[in-house]
């Protein structure tokens, strides 16, 4: 099922990019609110589970789990499936703005400190109305919540 999203996603990119442009810009800007960055995947787990509850927002960890290889991967089955090998991690913010609490591994971010677990709870375009508004209700709670904008790979990913 995400394979045919996907694809219908590339295909949609591909069929609406303008005669005078001959490649789709495969990256766009994103804004995220970080209330935590963490070198241990189980710290920022027990931060995304207590906010979760405390900012009332779905904890929404896509199913990732762990890994040494890759920071975080989904199931061997999904990773064979969609991609073809495992382990694999696609960087939140392709097409899921909005407020959550998930865990995302820096590594897969332009301009982040590698090697982090970042608890996020909200993301978006930047500067808009609802990262502004996630913001100010993240620092009510957690005082250094910050947000940070860097650009998302949004391109074909087969």
């Amino acid at each position: 099922m995400f394979n045919r999203i996907l694809t219908t996603i590339c295909l949609l990119l591909i069929f609406t990019a303008t005669k005078a442009q001959d490649t789709v810009d495969a990256y766009v800007e994103k804004e995220f609110v970080i209330i935590k960055s963490a070198p241990k995947y189980e710290d920022a787990l027990q931060t995304a589970k207590l906010a979760a509850t405390k900012l009332q927002l779905k904890l929404d960890l896509r199913e990732l789990k762990k890994n040494t290889a890759t920071g975080l991967t989904w199931s061997k089955q999904t990773c064979e499936d969609e991609w073809g090998e495992f382990p694999c991690y696609v960087a939140r913010g392709r097409y899921d703005d909005g407020n959550y609490v998930s865990i995302e591994y820096s590594n897969a971010y332009t301009g982040f400190r590698e090697g982090y677990y970042i608890v996020i709870v909200a993301g978006g375009e930047r500067g808009s109305k609802e990262v502004k508004s996630a913001l100010t209700n993240a620092k009510k709670i957690y005082k250094d919540a910050y947000s940070k904008r860097t650009k998302v790979y949004v391109g074909c990913m087969h």
